[in-house]
């Protein structure tokens, strides 16, 4: 068995060096051929492509505000609050990005009311599922529960890190003979620009963290959620090149760092789904 798992990693990290060799020749031909900013289906999930993963934030983070009552005071205080603002944050950042994205709302004084009201009931109606749930159940998934945050966390550290330190022009940005173009292996620094690598692309994987939950027993379900994350975040990431917004190679890295961490934390965490083994 580990024998196989070494081969599986080292099939995926040649990969990844492979497809990065060829996209750095290939980049700019690549989008020029698929790029179509009029495109409805990529345009949909340029507005939602990251909804999963917020939302996956946004209950993470309820999750850990309802159940922070087990912890010792001074730690609960600290996990409410932490929690606490982030989902409020995650909330507004949801609304905001739904109403930018997809509505063409732009963020004025009233409507920044409005999507922190939005965000502020929707933390009270998750609240009111969760204590409907019994706080022991709820206390089987707390360790799942911040293993998915560290990965949500982690890969967003990693992303706009090398987003804000690359400086790569996006490919809709271009001068219209392309002569401004930068290979990603040529990092620009701090320009402005925030096309390396996708964001939407190492978001788009998230989904992947259903594994942490689903029971080894639950094979449909398992091989339901494995499906439906694949398929998101092969779409979230293809659809940043249709749109024009990314090139391959920035998709193929937000995509491989994403996968790389869940890879590690679900081998290292593994025992969160233990406990659901049929008896």
């Amino acid at each position: 068995m580990a024998s196989r798992e070494m081969l599986y990693i080292g099939l995926f990290l040649i990969g990844w060096a492979f497809l990065a060799a060829v996209f750095a020749f290939a980049d700019l031909e690549i989008s020029r051929s698929l790029a179509d900013p009029r495109s409805g289906w990529a345009y949909f999930f340029e507005a939602f492509g990251e909804h999963p993963a917020l939302l996956i934030l946004f209950a993470g983070t309820n999750f850990l505000c309802r159940t922070a009552r087990t912890y010792s005071p001074a730690v609960r205080f600290a996990v409410t609050a932490i929690s606490g603002a982030a989902a409020i944050l995650t909330g507004c950042v949801i609304a905001y990005l739904t109403a930018h994205r997809w509505m063409n709302i732009e963020l004025t004084f009233l409507s920044s009311l409005m999507i922190l009201l939005i965000a502020g009931l929707a933390m009270a109606a998750v609240q009111l599922l969760l204590h409907r749930i019994p706080q022991q159940k709820l206390l089987e998934h707390r360790k799942a529960v911040w293993i998915t945050l560290a990965l949500i966390i982690g890969e967003l550290l990693l992303v706009h890190t090398l987003k804000l330190s690359w400086g790569r022009i996006r490919f809709r940005d271009l001068l219209p003979d392309y002569s401004n173009f930068m290979a990603w292996y040529a990092p620009q620094g701090a320009e402005g620009h925030r096309s390396f690598p996708s964001g939407h692309a190492a978001n788009g994987w998230v989904p992947l963290s259903l594994m942490f939950f689903v029971p080894l027993h639950r094979k449909f379900w398992r091989t339901a959620a494995l499906t439906v994350a694949l398929g998101w975040g092969f779409l979230t990431a293809y659809s940043r090149i249709v749109i024009g917004a990314h090139y391959a190679s920035d998709v193929l890295f937000g995509s491989c760092l994403t996968l790389s961490l869940f890879y590690i934390l679900y081998r290292r965490s593994f025992s969160p789904l233990k406990h659901d083994k049929p008896a």
